[in-house]
């Protein structure tokens, strides 16, 4: 790069001592001069950075971003589990039975059937049967397996999401030498197609997760994960579509090394359903919920209740399932998610608990609590005081019933089935990973970033052509006009503007300013880059310039000239803002894990200092040229807040990642 600074700073310098090409204007010396010095101390910055920076040993960096990874889940998973599961001052006795070696059977003559799937038995001897409360009792046995595979089955609402967070930050609180790092993940939105292998797909899932990952170079996460420094946790199987999912788990133990450690949740049919085709995970043992009995749900809901002031109709309630006499209750709370909705909506203060005795189906009984559940949050947790950095306390006091509408809302798009209605905007996501930079797909018919970018790309570019032409240059309104065309079209067409297609797919991204760590290098590298591509362009233009003057007898010099302060000063701009916003656009290394809250306010940050950085940049240029051109002082303002609003337009559509743009267009 520095090569390809040399001739042009000579050729200016050799210029302006011989009057080669003589330029009678005061402001073209300090001008030569300026560029000069700018494009010759670039160069000498790069060649130190490049000098100073040794690549480190891979092993340590992986070591480093171990550790880092470990304290940012432990950090991560003690928010959500106290704040929000509430797991370390409520933990339910769900019991699990392991079975180390499982073994599976089924009637031949019914494997072919559907009903089939019911005769699919699991033997094995169970060789230890614990409580989700002592979970440490679980880490230890999951430990001691010849392989440290695992299955948790269960129904819906067993607790298997549960144990697996209880499993993953009782392994992070007390690690064992050499263990991996657990890391929980859904499996819902694996896209075969985009990641057609388990180790890819789980990587990029990583990365999108933890930002530190693609900060400490490409192919870290994957590196992590093929040497055995990670252990995944995958909830969810079940959400995988039924016909995808033998292949999903041939996916999985193709990637799968003899030493490597993995947990899976999944619902006991769609498991059994997948062995039925020939598929589980290899050499898994099985972990299984066991209903929760009534006694022991009327001892949780007691040592619950002793916390509050409790109505005297918990007495009958409490003795009728210390009776264990079946009805709709004792069915409901045998599941943890059910006596987690009967906890979260009756054991308030002064709620009498009457009418859960009431219900003669179970099914009634669960819409009963169901409809009761998002007033009961509402109510449960206040507003958060202006200084509250808790970021799972609501902002401000909700309706219940607009809170209803927007879950049905989400409900919908989210279906598993992809819907092909347009009520709400486009069909629905198809899965069950909830991504706010996807949402607006959902809501808006159009595909950002749409005409009216297009048009005030235009707008943008001519105004900068009539100013800068017109009254720097003294050109004609048709040749500035023709010149911020050219400049619209260089810059759809030019390097900084690879996105031909639509913003909806662009993910989030956070603006890293930092100059340490070899970042300094980076932006000089990426500065330069820009420059010198768009230092060819010029020159072409220029050179067409040249012939038109040429064959039109106007003097190919001055043609020349002319194409090369009314393009080259906007093409600096342009070349600035893609360097710099992709500089910016880089990872970095955050405190904490990636959550929607913090993705949206990263990238919110990072479009802002695009758009600021645009209209700071045709502020400067715009301005700068304007004042050596001596212009009335009305007209420099004026001729400045055009080349602002036109850098701020470059600001908009430079970069990409678009995905708070398009999120905050969407609402409206």
């Amino acid at each position: 790069m520095t090569l390809a600074l040399i001739p042009i700073v000579l050729g200016l310098v050799v210029n302006l001592a011989t009057s080669t090409f003589e330029v009678k204007a005061a402001w073209w010396p300090p001008l030569v001069w300026t560029i000069v010095v700018l494009l010759t101390a670039v160069s000498v910055l790069s060649q130190v950075t490049a000098a100073r920076s040794t690549p480190p040993d891979r092993q340590v960096v992986l070591d480093n971003v171990v550790a880092d990874l470990r304290a940012t889940i432990k950090r991560q998973w003690h928010d959500e589990a106290v704040r929000v599961l509430g797991l370390e001052r409520d933990p339910m006795p769900v019991r699990w039975n392991l079975v180390a070696q499982p073994g599976f059977t089924a009637n031949p003559d019914d494997m072919a059937s559907t009903a089939g799937l019911n005769q699919i038995g699991i033997t094995g001897e169970t060789v230890w049967s614990g409580s989700g409360d002592r979970i440490g009792d679980v880490v230890a046995r999951f430990r001691a397996l010849d392989r440290p595979r695992l299955v948790v089955l269960g129904g819906p609402g067993a607790g298997k999401t549960t144990l697996a967070i209880q499993l993953l930050r009782e392994l992070l609180n007390g690690p064992q030498a050499d263990e991996p790092v657990p890391v929980l993940l859904t499996l819902t939105g694996w896209d075969r197609a985009e990641h057609p292998h388990f180790g890819d797909w789980l990587a990029a899932r990583l990365e999108q997760r933890y930002s530190s990952l693609p900060a400490a170079g490409p192919g870290t996460a994957l590196a992590l994960f093929r040497t055995g420094r990670i252990m995944p946790i995958l909830d969810g199987l079940d959400e995988v579509h039924a016909e995808l999912l033998p292949d999903v788990l041939n996916a999985i133990n193709d990637a799968l090394e003899a030493s490597t450690r993995i947990v899976v949740t999944c619902r006991t049919p769609e498991y059994l359903q997948a062995i039925a085709v020939g598929q589980s995970i290899a050499d898994a043992a099985l972990l299984s919920a066991q209903p929760l009995s009534a006694a022991v749900t009327a001892d949780y809901l007691e040592r619950i209740l002793a916390r509050t002031i409790r109505h005297p109709g918990w007495n009958q309630v409490l003795d009728h399932l210390r009776g264990e006499t079946p009805s709709a209750l004792t069915e409901v709370v045998a599941s943890p998610l059910g006596l987690w909705l009967t906890s979260t909506t009756y054991v308030t203060p002064g709620t009498d608990p009457g009418p859960l005795l009431g219900f003669a189906a179970p099914a009634a009984l669960r819409s009963h609590l169901l409809d009761r559940l998002v007033p009961a949050l509402i109510a449960a947790r206040s507003p958060a005081q202006p200084d509250d950095t808790d970021l799972f306390r609501p902002r401000r006091v909700y309706e219940a019933s607009d809170v209803t509408r927007w879950l049905a809302f989400l409900a919908r798009i989210l279906a598993r089935e992809p819907s092909t209605e347009r009520g709400i905007g486009r069909a629905s996501v198809g899965k069950r990973d909830l991504a706010w930079w996807e949402l607006a797909a959902a809501v808006t018919t159009g595909y950002p970033p749409g005409w009216r970018v297009t048009v005030a790309m235009t707008i943008a570019s001519i105004t900068w052509g009539l100013v800068i032409g017109g009254l720097v240059l003294g050109f004609g309104p048709w040749t500035a006009l023709v010149g911020g065309i050219g400049l619209f079209l260089g810059y759809r067409e030019g390097p900084g503007h690879r996105d031909h297609g639509t913003w909806l797919s662009h993910s989030p991204a956070r603006a890293d300013l930092r100059l340490g760590g070899g970042r300094t290098g980076l932006l000089l590298r990426k500065v330069l880059l820009d420059l010198a591509i768009w230092v060819v362009v010029l020159a072409v233009v220029g050179a067409v310039s040249g012939v038109v003057g040429y064959f039109s007898n106007e003097g190919a010099l001055s043609h020349v000239l002319g194409a090369v302060l009314l393009l080259g000063p906007a093409l600096v701009l342009v070349a600035m803002v893609n360097a710099v916003v992709a500089w910016a656009e880089s990872p970095v290394a955050a405190a904490g894990a990636s959550t929607p809250l913090t993705t949206w306010r990263a990238d919110k940050t990072l479009n802002l200092f695009r758009i600021v950085l645009g209209g700071a940049l045709g502020a400067i240029c715009g301005g700068s040229m304007l004042s050596l051109a001596d212009q009335p002082v009305a007209v420099v303002v004026v001729g400045t807040a055009l080349t602002t609003g036109a850098g701020l337009v470059y600001g908009v559509v430079s970069g990409r990642h678009h995905a708070w743009l398009v999120f905050a267009t969407a609402q409206r």
